[in-house]
């Protein structure tokens, strides 16, 4: 009985998520601004992954936290799509970062003009170039296009413009800087010897890359609820808190998924981490439980761009052989659950329960 029950709840939460998600897309897809991406590889850039099957959990809890402060989901929808939208860019850029070739189950933004140009005749050194410069424009007119995004809320809905700058500043001073500081970790630390990376550097570095635009995307809804800029509201602090500790167990099941799960369910390469030597939590555990024999062969195994599947597929026992995924999951869990302990604040409604729902969704979902 409790298995159905659970079940039933998560078809809801899929359902409710999926709705959200299909508003987003629809408000991007129509908006006005799209006549301004030009030349035409540029348009087809900057629609590329918001046409793709995505999840829209940060657009969907800005609607949540919003709705949960009791305000109207639909005078959020202009800041649920700016912060897709934002999210969007990041995604583009790091691709590049990550040398990434899928995205959602398609080539990702710069693969996809590589192809194009290899077709139009470039040789693959010039194709190469033209896709990474290509996706580079893209992602810059998406974050343009992000913040421009927030003046709907003004002009749509008519909110006070003070409280639209502070959601605009909220996404330019406050997460832009950690979300880069976190990203250019993630490459350092992937130089550094594995053994020298503590845990704690490694948490640091996922809750400024993950953790705080999920923090944000709440933040932003919660104030749109409320209408109010004082960001230490107990529930605009309290919602925040909420989805930042949930952030990070997002990026803690991300890098399980990215090892174990299957390309066609995550839309995105297997074990690409291993190639591109990520110090994940992952790892770090698996170090610190290996033998001098296990650490030298993980030493070899991780960071090698050039590594076959075999020995991919050697890297990821070894992970998994040395707890390392366990005691990722585990501190996920422990994640939200400490996340939890912020919704006590949060009135009951059926927006609460849908936050409840969706902490449980960043650490069970396959996908």
């Amino acid at each position: 009985m409790e298995n159905i029950k659970e079940k039933t709840s998560n078809n809801i939460f899929q359902n409710e998520l999926s709705k959200r998600g299909e508003l987003v897309k629809n408000y991007l897809l129509n908006h006005h601004f799209r006549k301004l991406f030009k030349p035409k590889d540029i348009f087809e850039g900057v629609y590329s992954y918001p046409t793709s099957k995505g999840k829209s959990l940060r657009a969907a809890i800005l609607l949540f936290s919003c709705g949960a402060t009791g305000g109207q989901e639909k005078k959020a929808i202009p800041a649920a799509a700016a912060v897709e939208m934002y999210h969007t860019w990041t995604l583009v850029h790091d691709d590049i970062i990550d040398n990434d070739n899928l995205r959602r189950g398609k080539p990702t933004v710069h693969r996809q003009f590589l192809n194009k140009a290899l077709k139009q005749g470039y040789s693959l050194k010039e194709a190469e170039e033209y896709g990474k410069n290509i996706a580079i424009l893209v992602g810059d007119i998406q974050h343009a296009w992000s913040i421009s995004l927030f003046n709907d809320l003004y002009s749509k809905y008519n909110f006070d413009p003070a409280l639209v700058l502070k959601l605009i500043n909220e996404l330019e001073r406050v997460v832009s800087p950690l979300l880069i500081e976190g990203e250019t970790l993630d490459v350092q630390y992937s130089k550094e010897e594995i053994g020298k990376v503590t845990k704690e550097q490694i948490i640091d570095m996922s809750a400024k890359k993950t953790g705080e635009l999920y923090s944000s995307s709440a933040k932003i809804g919660a104030m749109i609820g409320l209408k109010n800029t004082n960001e230490k509201h107990p529930l605009i602090l309290a919602i925040s808190k909420f989805c930042f500790n949930c952030g990070v167990a997002f990026q803690l099941q991300d890098d399980i998924l990215g090892l174990i799960s299957k390309e066609k369910r995550i839309g995105k390469p297997v074990g690409s981490d291993i190639r591109e030597g990520k110090r994940t939590t992952i790892v770090w555990y698996a170090y610190k439980n290996a033998s001098r024999g296990q650490k030298n062969k993980l030493l070899k195994l991780i960071g090698n761009k050039k590594a076959t599947r075999e020995e991919i597929r050697e890297a990821i026992n070894l992970l998994v052989y040395l707890n390392g995924i366990e005691e990722t999951k585990k501190l996920a869990l422990n994640y939200i659950k400490k996340a939890k302990r912020f919704l006590k604040a949060i009135p009951e409604s059926s927006y609460k329960r849908l936050l409840e729902f969706w902490a449980d969704f960043m650490v069970s979902r396959e996908f």
